[in-house]
């Protein structure tokens, strides 16, 4: 089976050698890969997948942008706070890629490329992220994307009480974003100054966001090792 491999041009062009992204945390895989002094991100998927899908997808998209394994520099996943068997198979595909340590492996947060990705869609420079993490619980955060590459993490990754959200203090000249899709489930159990306000819809999140994001916010990345652990923030990993 061959995919269509999708081309997403990028306002920057990568200086950091070639960088593979990936999310094989739900049955829908998806590899990214970011060439070197290239301003395209190749993306791929399948749908309803196996682990052993991964490696056939991997494979194509390395033969069409003719860059061998050996010769990435850079693999990116997600972290969480999601799925905790999602996230541990993403960390343990990377890991399989990287068991002699050629590669620098990075993670981002779930709740960051989501609010980054709801930025880009608003336009807003503030994103208030609720996620619906069931048993009456919400992944929340808060991530502000400001000018020249700063982010500021307002509220980091928590497992809350819709009752516990909170809004962020802003200033006249700042525009703020409602996101994710907690905030129509539990509508009634946020705080009544969080009520009835108007939320974007987020994508799920694909490999290519992650890299997209790693370039504009590369302070975002966090280098990760054999023993990183999903962060799925509902009880310690052991």
């Amino acid at each position: 089976m061959t995919e269509i491999i999708n081309q997403k041009e990028q306002n920057i062009t990568n200086d950091k050698g070639n960088i593979l992204a990936i999310d094989v945390s739900t049955r829908n895989y998806h590899v990214a890969l970011f060439p070197n002094n290239s301003s395209i991100i190749y993306e791929i998927s399948r749908e309803d997948c196996e682990l052993e899908d991964f490696f056939s997808l991997t494979e194509q998209i390395l033969k069409a942008t003719k860059i061998e394994l050996k010769n990435i520099e850079n693999i990116i996943c997600s972290k969480g706070p999601s799925s905790f068997t999602g996230i541990r198979k993403n960390l343990t595909v990377v890991n399989a890629l990287n068991f002699d340590e050629t590669y620098n492996i990075f993670t981002i947060s779930d709740l960051a490329a989501q609010c980054y990705e709801a930025s880009l869609k608003s336009k807003a420079e503030t994103i208030v992220l609720a996620n619906d993490a069931k048993r009456g619980q919400v992944f929340f955060a808060i991530y502000q994307f400001r000018k020249n590459n700063d982010v500021c993490c307002l509220a980091e990754d928590s497992l809350i009480k819709p009752e516990e959200a909170i809004k962020p203090i802003m200033t006249k000249n700042q525009s703020l974003c409602f996101a994710g899709n907690a905030w129509c489930k539990y509508q009634t159990k946020f705080p009544k100054n969080l009520r009835n306000m108007p939320s974007v819809k987020i994508n799920p999140l694909v490999p290519s966001t992650l890299i997209s994001l790693s370039q504009s916010y590369p302070s975002l990345m966090e280098p990760a090792y054999k023993t990183t652990q999903p962060n799925y923030l509902r009880h310690p990993v052991n």
